[in-house]
């Protein structure tokens, strides 16, 4: 039965029709709701799309009002030179004063890393009115001198920008970063980085011209007239200390420079110098020479967490090594004297036997044989009842140093070498060696240990024997030693590492036919330790080591749309580029160079020369629509 109300005046309703009414009447008022909002919210979707438009225009105004050459470029070089350049570049030049705008411009320009480089070799040109752009950012503003002829400081006032009112466009331009006039001169140099646009022109024929690599704004290597190239290192330094005379391991291939007939067999041409041209102490591996992977170990101060760029010189065929490993190491024996040192070595047997032979290189080379059946059997031990022969350093060298050393280890048993430690109780368990203990296996190992043999970590090797390797250890304080094997780690150690000071040994020592267990060989002629040593050097390390890059990527450029290649090997040497230039307008486009390049033209007569080089920038331009 349906419920009625009764009004005053008659009228019956129901509950249903009352609660039908307002159903009704709450559709209708959220559709009005979502109409007016989305009426609304498109208006403001318009008005946000016009603001946008409005100042996409106006930064596309303000980008072709202040592009290139702008209003303080003078008649003649406009007349002379930019228009008939009809540049393709979008081009936009910050040295115009756009502030007039009422303050509705602003922008932010992100330089080439190379623009300070390049400004202070364009300080040294002789280039007549060659005027570079400066751009200082100060708290009141940007400060620019910028004139074809004359020096005028222009400043423009950025105000303090800040709302929602202010909208930001990122743009890839070209902007103009050297311009000049030179007349009557028979001679211009032209500079540009990564990335520049370089256009010039001259009103008589060109007779010559080249391209080089710039590395500072003076002639590093005035000094070095007679070597041809330069390949350019950097080296980082990955700690957070200073490293003093500290050495470092640099690879190349000096096969490659022989074969080209760049450098010398031997590589006595090659030297190693600093950014200022001094030379620097340097040492190379003499087996490695003239082979793909030549190790050189040049001597460098490296500031934390800092870097430095040196450079190696050769291509003078009349120059004799210079190469010094003592000047190089803090500790170093090649024994090409055939003696072996008192103040460097201690050893327990006279007449030590030296032995001459020649690398596959050709080079001819002397080692120290630690045979001990040659000791033994001619009574040269101090004492006849030593069970070894040995040589170990004077100087004791804590778990902050590397031992490098070329050495044959011959399949007799036994022998080791490494940092080796006898304590005063007679224990001889403080060592990182690579060694092949006979109860240690068949095959040479590497071990450290500390204090007995209950502390003790090794891994077994691959057959070695009878072929001469170079080792080196590199202990790392308490962390870790790293075992390394002709320039690969074969082992990182852990565990059980002493870190005390301790001696550079080698030892051959009788093998000791008492025991049971272990490796026992059974033909004589494997009994009884023997190795060679052909050179040794300690050096301080730390880890990780400082990073080595040859920096021998190519320069690659474009003449007029030729394209030139230029290994940077050969810094020194610069590249014809005259058959592909000419009289008038020329453009020069660096494709890719890791240093600034500069361009010498010349012409037989004096002759009038306008130049521009538009640099690629990232700037952010902020527009108040």
């Amino acid at each position: 039965m349906l419920k009625k109300i009764k009004s005053n005046k008659g009228y019956v309703f129901t509950y249903e029709a009352i609660i039908v009414a307002f159903i009704f009447v709450s559709i209708f008022y959220v559709g009005y709701v979502v109409y007016s909002h989305n009426v609304l919210t498109g208006l403001e979707e318009k008005k946000d799309i016009e603001k946008f438009h409005k100042a996409l225009l106006l930064k596309d105004l303000y980008l072709k009002k202040y592009e290139f050459p702008g209003g303080f470029y003078t008649d003649d070089y406009i007349k002379n030179f930019t228009n008939e350049l009809n540049l393709q570049e979008k081009t936009f030049d910050p040295f115009n004063d756009f502030s007039e705008d009422n303050g509705k411009l602003y922008f932010i320009i992100y330089p080439n890393i190379y623009d300070t480089m390049l400004d202070n070799v364009s300080d040294d040109t002789n280039n007549f009115s060659l005027k570079k752009i400066r751009v200082n950012f100060t708290n009141d503003g940007v400060i620019i001198n910028y004139s074809i002829y004359s020096n005028v400081t222009t400043k423009i006032a950025l105000p303090s920008i800040s709302g929602n009112n202010i909208i930001y466009f990122k743009e890839n331009v070209y902007i103009p970063k050297i311009t000049g006039i030179t007349k009557n001169k028979a001679e211009i140099k032209l500079y540009g980085c990564e990335g520049d646009h370089i256009y010039f022109k001259v009103d008589k024929e060109i007779s010559s011209a080249s391209a080089r690599v710039i590395l500072r704004n003076k002639n590093l290597f005035s000094g070095w007239s007679d070597w041809k190239y330069a390949s350019p290192i950097l080296i980082i330094n990955n700690v957070n200390q200073l490293l003093q005379d500290y050495a470092v391991k640099i690879v190349f291939d000096s096969r490659a420079y022989i074969d080209e007939g760049e450098m010398k067999e031997d590589c006595g041409d090659v030297r190693f110098v600093d950014d200022n041209g001094n030379p620097l102490s340097y040492w190379i591996e003499p087996n490695t020479i003239n082979t793909r992977h030549t190790v050189a170990w040049v001597k460098v101060n490296l500031p934390s967490n800092g870097h430095k760029l040196i450079y190696m010189l050769y291509g003078n065929p009349t120059a004799t090594s210079t190469a010094n490993g003592e000047n190089t190491f803090s500790f170093f024996d090649n024994f090409s004297e055939s003696n072996l040192d008192n103040a460097k070595w201690n050893c327990n047997f006279n007449n030590p036997l030296f032995v001459n032979d020649t690398y596959s290189n050709d080079i001819n080379y002397t080692y120290l044989s630690l045979d001990y059946n040659y000791y033994s059997n001619k009574h040269y031990l101090h004492n006849d009842e030593d069970d070894n022969a040995h040589i170990s350093t004077n100087e004791e060298f804590d778990a902050e140093y590397a031992v490098r050393f070329h050495a044959n280890f011959h399949k007799r048993y036994e022998e080791w070498g490494g940092f080796y430690k006898i304590d005063e109780n007679g224990h001889d368990y403080n060592r990182e060696v690579i060694t092949n203990y006979h109860w240690g296996g068949e095959w040479l190992r590497a071990e450290s240990s500390r204090d007995d043999e209950n502390h003790n970590s090794y891994i077994v090797l691959p057959d070695l024997y009878n072929d001469w390797h170079t080792y080196e250890i590199q202990r790392n304080k308490d962390m870790s030693v790293n075992f390394i094997i002709d320039d690969v780690i074969y082992k990182t150690i852990y565990s059980n590492i002493y870190t005390g000071n301790s001696p550079v040994s080698f030892y051959a020592r009788r093998y000791d036919d008492t025991t049971t267990y272990g490796y026992i060989p059974l033909n004589d002629d494997e009994k009884n330790g023997n190795i060679s040593i052909d050179w040794v050097f300690v050096r301080p390390y730390v880890e990780p080591e400082p990073t080595v890059t040859n920096m021998s990527s190519n320069v690659v450029f474009t003449v007029n749309g030729h394209i030139y290649e230029k290994p940077l090997t050969s810094v020194l040497h610069p590249i014809d580029i005259t058959p592909n230039l000419k009289e008038g307008i020329n453009e020069i486009r660096i494709l890719s160079s890791p240093f600034p390049v500069e361009f010498l033209i010349r012409t037989n007569e004096n002759a009038n020369f306008y130049y521009l080089t538009l640099s690629p920038k990232n700037i952010t331009i902020m527009v108040k629509p």
